[in-house]
């Protein structure tokens, strides 16, 4: 795991203890432990009593502080006569000094440092999470976090030696400066190179958080479709069939008494023609009728008096579309209606899970997807009335249809019939 070892500046700072002065009049300030700033030599009461002692006008205590002043400057410049220039001279050697320490301390708060430290090795262990391995990059950086933080060791050991010397010179500045560059490059290209890795690790996990997410999505769009065409079969299965006749299936298959061509569909609303014939003439040029039957169901109620189915045919094709039963009711009117058809619609659910005027999609034996629906109504014999009142007060005969709506295209298909042969305007021929 990355970690970058800090070092304290302070692990090979010395005490500055070689000055033979007595430090009445001069305060060095610690910068760190073992290491004194200079500049209180040049500072504030010191500098004006250096210029005022400088041109011979000072005596009694000021001469004395004169005195000390002088003999540190000359200690730690290494000069035996200390003229204005020198004093100016050293004065900046001195001030540059200790902005370079400032600095090399500052830079080495590594608080930033960690911070991009902290994210990258997150996000070392979100891709040995997703990958089940650690990243190679990762292992590389950590081996390169030990060995710069080495180099920085010695750069920080070297940079406490020089600045812990009690001298001020141009060429202790330098070597400090020449530290502090070496640090500064050092750390900032293993931030940069630790963030350009880290944004690899990034992408990478990135790339697979977005191929296991598709990979999810497309697992539950399986696992959902799978349920979906499940539960088209099963509603193919259970809810296809009213008194054991198959929508889709042939009228054929049955018991049928009488049969007549659908010229009103008297179950299924107010009174209206039956197109279906003209329609598909006119649109195809074929004859495709709807027919309905009479029959004996394979399955019969004794509550209810009449079956038939409609089938739509063309040639030998026939489909069942609609199976169509009827009960009197025992009371008559609205309340009587669903004193009826309460029980029934109760029985229809628990054994089939009809859920009235609730429509649902089924797969048929040929693989079409079609809508199914039950519906009911409670009329005066076939007859819908546009007086409410006549329903309401009068109705007397339950009318349950289950009705498969299936679609042009999907007739078409049944039929054998090209979609493309549909009749068009000519627009060529002029």
């Amino acid at each position: 795991m990355v970690k970058f070892k800090t070092v304290l500046v302070a692990i090979y700072f010395l005490f500055l203890n070689s000055f033979a002065f007595s430090d009445h009049y001069i305060r060095f300030n610690s910068i760190a432990n073992g290491i004194l700033d200079f500049n209180s030599l040049f500072d504030g009461g010191n500098d004006y009593n250096f210029y005022t002692c400088i041109g011979g006008s000072c005596g009694g205590s000021l001469i004395e502080q004169f005195n000390e002043q002088i003999g540190y400057l000359q200690y730690l410049s290494n000069q035996s006569k200390i003229t204005v220039e020198i004093y100016e001279q050293y004065k900046s050697i001195s001030k540059n000094r200790t902005t370079t320490i400032y600095d090399f301390i500052d830079l080495l708060d590594f608080d930033k440092l960690e911070q991009v430290e902290n994210k990258f090795n997150l996000d070392c262990e979100e891709f040995e999470v997703l990958f089940k391995k650690k990243s190679d990059d990762c292992n590389s950086l950590d081996q390169d976090a030990l060995n710069i933080s080495s180099e920085v060791e010695q750069f920080i050991n070297d940079f406490s030696f020089v600045a812990s010397k009690e001298e001020l010179s141009t060429d202790n500045n330098n070597k400090l400066k020449e530290y502090y560059d070496k640090t500064q490059n050092i750390l900032k290209e293993y931030e940069n190179k630790l963030k350009e890795v880290n944004s690899k690790i990034v992408s990478l996990v990135s790339d697979e958080k977005n191929r296991l997410e598709k990979e999810r999505l497309e697992k539950k769009r399986q696992e959902e479709e799978k349920k979906y065409y499940a539960e088209l079969d099963s509603n193919f299965e259970n809810k296809t069939k009213l008194f054991g006749v198959q929508l889709t299936d042939s009228p054929d298959n049955y018991n049928l008494k009488d049969k007549r061509i659908l010229k009103e569909d008297f179950a299924g609303g107010f009174y209206y023609e039956n197109t279906t014939n003209d329609y598909y003439k006119r649109n195809f040029n074929i004859d495709v009728k709807d027919i309905i039957y009479t029959l004996e169901p394979p399955i019969v109620n004794n509550s209810f008096y009449s079956y038939q189915i409609i089938a739509r045919e063309f040639d030998e094709i026939k489909i069942i579309t609609d199976v169509i039963a009827k009960a009197k009711l025992i009371n008559k009117g609205f309340e009587g209606c669903d004193e009826f058809f309460y029980p029934i619609k109760e029985a229809l659910f628990k054994k089939y899970g009809f859920v009235l005027n609730e429509h649902f999609n089924v797969m048929t034996k040929n693989k079409q997807n079609i809508d199914v629906v039950l519906l009911s109504d409670c009329l005066v014999g076939d007859t819908f009335s546009v007086d409410p009142y006549d329903q309401l007060l009068s109705a007397d005969t339950l009318h349950l249809r289950l009705r498969a709506n299936i679609s042009e295209e999907q007739f078409l298909m049944l039929f054998n019939v090209d979609p493309d042969n549909r009749n068009k305007v000519d627009t060529d021929n002029f």
